[in-house]
């Protein structure tokens, strides 16, 4: 594997984490669910995290295991 295609796979691994972690649940919680009570807001922030997160760590096994990172 190429030195430029490892830090393309690296950089979109790191990406994806970024914004499905940090930038999503966070504009979740500045945009429509604002004017949420504090429990709706909880939950939903930390459900879109642990699924963007477990989402990311499959992922990563899959192409682990496929050979393809």
């Amino acid at each position: 594997m190429t030195r430029s295609m490892v830090w393309l796979k690296s950089v979109g691994i790191f990406l994806y984490f970024a914004v499905g972690t940090m930038w999503l649940p966070s504009k979740l919680l500045t945009g429509p669910l604002r004017t949420s009570s504090q429990v709706v807001q909880d939950v939903v922030a930390v459900g879109t995290w642990g699924f963007v997160l477990l989402l990311g760590m499959w992922g990563l096994r899959y192409a682990q295991r496929r050979g393809l990172i």
